[in-house]
């Protein structure tokens, strides 16, 4: 039998050199900053920082879900949990690029959704928001949730034409939901269609009489149409159930309201 000296020698060397590459030239990583994780040690973490969220205490879960993020960063959950956390600190930019993070590695990307483009907007990237609201869209394109965030965030760019043929789809597929009425009656009034704006607005009062965006633009259409004091009656309704809404008290103000009488009374519908 042939026996090979350089195989005899060259496997014990290469083991040694294993070892010695992984204890000497590249040891494990110790310090404070960035230890690795036991499966316990993630449980205790995940179980710790878990309690923190729910009692909304962001700050104090800030630390351990910023490290497990880390230690894990294709985690689509650490991602929407540090995402969360940025949030609540105003934090909008670094909360959008974690909702990128989790739509790249979730099995189910829609579950960002809206709240990526909420934090683009926040962080005053209107174009990104945009573009996000319609990426959330196109995952879904006949739920009524990415129907109406996409509607939304394209009028707010302006586009009242494609906004309204959205919230169209929306109105068909979901004829009771009743955001979707009110954006669709608002973009008709945007188009110059107060006819069907105002039925629509109307049908939209009737599920939801309290809804301070479907009092705001029942005011914006009838007075559009002319009935200044049927305007004036949605928008004091709307004034008395959304007091903080600054769009609605200046409607209200423009309108001649603040002062009593029979036209600021609510109208019938």
């Amino acid at each position: 039998m042939f026996e090979i000296p350089f195989l005899r020698f060259s496997v014990p060397c290469a083991i040694l050199y294993i070892f010695f590459y992984a204890l000497v030239i590249n040891p494990p990583i110790e310090d404070d900053e960035h230890k690795g994780l036991s499966p316990e040690d993630v449980r205790v973490l995940r179980e710790k920082g878990q309690a923190l969220l729910d009692k909304e205490q962001y700050d104090e879960a800030d630390e351990i879900y910023a490290r497990l993020h880390k230690e894990f960063a294709d985690n689509a959950v650490y991602s929407a949990d540090l995402a969360r956390i940025r949030h609540s600190q105003s934090r909008y930019d670094e909360e959008a690029a974690l909702w990128e993070e989790y739509i790249q590695h979730s099995p189910t990307p829609v579950e960002g959704c809206p709240q990526i483009g909420f934090a683009y907007r926040s962080a005053g990237d209107s174009v990104k928001a945009l573009d996000a609201q319609k990426r959330c869209w196109e995952f879904e394109p006949t739920n009524s949730d990415m129907i109406l965030f996409y509607a939304l965030e394209l009028e707010h760019s302006g586009d009242k034409k494609k906004a309204h043929e959205l919230y169209q789809k929306g109105h068909e597929i979901s004829p009771r939901y009743s955001d979707l009425t009110v954006g669709l009656a608002r973009t008709e009034m945007s188009l110059g269609r107060t006819v069907e704006a105002r039925a629509h607005i109307l049908q939209a009062l009737e599920r939801s009489p309290d809804s301070a965006d479907a009092l705001l633009a029942a005011g914006m259409i009838l007075a559009r149409m002319g009935d200044r004091a049927a305007a004036r009656g949605y928008l004091q309704h709307g004034v008395e159930v959304s007091p903080n809404y600054e769009e609605m008290r200046v409607a209200f103000l423009a309108l001649g309201g603040g002062s009593s009488g029979a036209g600021n009374r609510r109208p019938r519908t």
